[in-house]
């Protein structure tokens, strides 16, 4: 399992603003490079974050948990 500060900052802004593009604003990134973090983040953890839909993000059970975790690291 390996993951980067930048990766959790990512989810972190995308789980609370609920959608990608927001996050990119942000973050200061590329939306692709937003999306390419959380799969690269997902597939280093073993485990599905988000539930993307065309509209709106959600986060999974996991998620739920990861981003609790994320925050703790973050403060």
């Amino acid at each position: 399992m390996s993951f980067s500060l930048e990766q959790i900052v990512i989810f972190e802004a995308v789980s609370r603003l609920g959608s990608f593009t927001a996050a990119a604003r942000e973050v200061f990134r590329a939306k692709s490079a937003v999306s390419h973090s959380i799969k690269a983040l997902e597939e280093s953890l073993g485990l599905k974050l988000l539930e993307r839909s065309t509209r709106h993000v959600e986060l999974t059970p996991e998620g739920e948990l990861i981003l609790a975790k994320a925050r703790e690291l973050l403060t």
